[in-house]
């Protein structure tokens, strides 16, 4: 058991390493990709799977949890109302079509509801995130994170010309990359291409969406908690609904972290204690992924993030024609 613990804490630190060398790709992805590549190819036995099982269930529940202090509520009111409004819509939309045009490709809707929150929120942080209540397999969570990354990473280069193409300000430009691209990285090194404002009102709008992750988790919970309840008991009108752990102190700790009742230095450590464990839990779930699933799936993946994608772009474009 020991040698999977070890093995994906290793592929975790080395994900970590290779995150500084490679720009626009954060280092949860690079552990699920390196995780999966030397599943595929070289353990061919099953000695590790009991370590790697127990650092990922164990794990990742627990780094949601403390990623909580990631998210200070109080940028939210700096951003404006418009930027609010854009946000809420955006993020709505971008789940809706995801859980809705995810059967068209053999998709489940829990998987549809994975993929849809990674490009609302905050890639792969938010499909880790929310992979726990949509009950997703490890497959799916690979799969997921693999697809976002992927047009994400095209995203960088894309979204400044798309802006240019329909004539938009800084102000409207920044707008849209930071509420299209997936990871802050992405958002970054695309707004700050074109200019530091429109990369500076990139960042503050990606912010603002990575900020919403919390109150997405709890109404993703709700929403799952209900549909359990009807399958399990249809006759009983006495239900509780249970939240995990990991969401009640993921939200403590997102107040905590905005009244400030903790030194900054105290709430930075426990956030990068957060971050170290869910780069090693990632990593325990690449090494349990099979590149048949990717082979067999892969394409249909690709045309759904694709469509998913062109509706989160325009649907951006026509918000801020009508709102800013």
């Amino acid at each position: 058991m020991i040698y999977g613990i070890l093995l994906s804490i290793f592929l975790g630190i080395l994900a970590t390493i290779f995150s500084f060398f490679i720009p626009g790709i954060g280092s949860v992805a690079i552990a699920i990709f390196l995780g999966i590549l030397v599943r595929n190819l070289f353990l061919k036995n099953q000695s590790f799977i009991k370590g790697v099982n127990l650092t990922e269930k164990k794990l990742l529940p627990i780094a949601i949890m403390l990623l909580g202090t990631e998210l200070n509520f109080t940028i939210l009111m700096k951003l404006g109302l418009k930027s609010l409004i854009f946000i809420t819509l955006m993020i709505t939309i971008t789940i809706l079509t995801g859980a809705f045009i995810s059967r068209f490709f053999g998709f489940n809707k829990k998987f549809g509801l994975l993929l849809g929150t990674g490009n609302a929120v905050c890639g792969s942080s938010a499909i880790a995130a929310t992979a726990p209540i949509l009950e997703a397999d490890d497959e799916s969570i690979g799969l997921s994170i693999a697809a976002v990354n992927l047009m994400g990473t095209f995203g960088i280069f894309f979204m400044p010309i798309i802006g240019s193409i329909v004539g938009f300000s800084d102000l409207q430009k920044g707008t849209l990359i930071g509420g299209t691209l997936q990871a802050v990285g992405q958002v970054v090194a695309s707004g700050f291409s074109v200019n530091n404002n429109v990369g500076a009102i990139a960042t503050a709008i990606k912010m603002g969406r990575v900020l919403s992750l919390g109150i997405v988790i709890i109404i993703l919970d709700l929403i799952m908690s209900k549909e359990k309840i009807k399958l399990e008991n249809k006759n009983s009108k006495f239900n509780i609904i249970k939240i995990p752990y990991f969401i009640i102190g993921f939200f403590v700790l997102s107040i905590i972290s905005s009244i400030n009742i903790f030194p900054i230095y105290i709430i930075n450590f426990i956030n990068r204690i957060g971050k170290w464990l869910l780069v090693f839990s990632m990593a325990a779930v690449g090494l349990k992924i099979n590149f048949s699933a990717l082979i067999e799936k892969g394409k249909k993946l690709i045309l759904l993030e694709l469509l998913i994608e062109i509706v989160q772009i325009f649907s951006a474009i026509l918000l801020i024609k009508i709102i800013f």
